[in-house]
């Protein structure tokens, strides 16, 4: 499974930046989200538990941030 998104934050680069490098914040910000790990600097390793009607899983998942 492939999840993609994008999403455009009202505030300063310097102020959101920081955040998408802490796996706790990262933790919050992915629903359903139940552990992050990081395991490089720009990637993070983690289990999320995913429900929609007649469909429920829990996944490992992948998460790189990448630099525009």
């Amino acid at each position: 499974m492939k999840i993609a998104g994008q999403s455009t934050l009202d505030a300063a680069v310097e102020s959101i930046w920081p955040l998408l490098f802490d796996p706790r914040t990262l933790l919050e910000l992915l629903p359903g989200c139940e552990q992050v790990e990081q395991v490089a600097p720009d990637e993070y390793r983690g289990r999320m538990t995913l429900r929609v009607p007649a469909i429920a899983g829990t996944y490992e998942t992948w998460v790189k941030v990448l630099k525009y």
